[in-house]
């Protein structure tokens, strides 16, 4: 039997509660389901939640201003990662984005992140800057992010 395809929707802040329980499995430090939804009410700012069957596995959400579009977070759970959901997040995110319109999309990567890294280098961003010293870790180091850029 095949598996489900994954079918990416646009949500709002309806889904605060689904989108923080994803991000608390995906990340050390989450976002809060109020942060979340603080952001989802804001008229720029856009989510894309993935599902496999009726099961969300993953998010992606972005804020567009000004041409361009910053992806703010993306998560996947961990049970659902390498099944190519980012990719097809990102991907989804191309094509809508170039409707709303943005020339171009952005957004932050932990430089030590290489899966993230590839992950955006094959969906066609590329090093543009670093900010020194932006992740704080647990451990009290500081980690440089990466500014990555897509035209579209």
């Amino acid at each position: 039997m095949k598996a489900a395809p994954v079918e990416i929707r646009e949500v709002d802040a309806a889904f605060s509660a689904v989108l923080a329980a994803i991000h608390a499995e995906a990340f050390s430090h989450p976002w809060s389901e109020e942060s979340l939804h603080r952001l989802l009410v804001l008229p720029a700012v856009r989510c894309l939640l993935a599902c496999k069957g009726e099961t969300p596995c993953g998010f992606l959400l972005c804020q567009a201003a000004g041409g361009e579009a910053e992806i703010l977070t993306l998560a996947v759970l961990p049970a659902m990662r390498r099944r190519h959901i980012a990719f097809d997040l990102v991907e989804a995110l191309k094509r809508r984005a170039r409707l709303w319109p943005v020339d171009r999309l952005l957004l932050e990567v932990a430089e030590d992140n290489t899966a993230a890294r590839a992950l955006y280098n094959r969906c066609g961003f590329v090093a543009v800057a670093r900010r020194k010293g932006y992740y704080c870790r647990t451990n009290g180091d500081r980690g440089d992010a990466i500014i990555m850029s897509c035209p579209l």
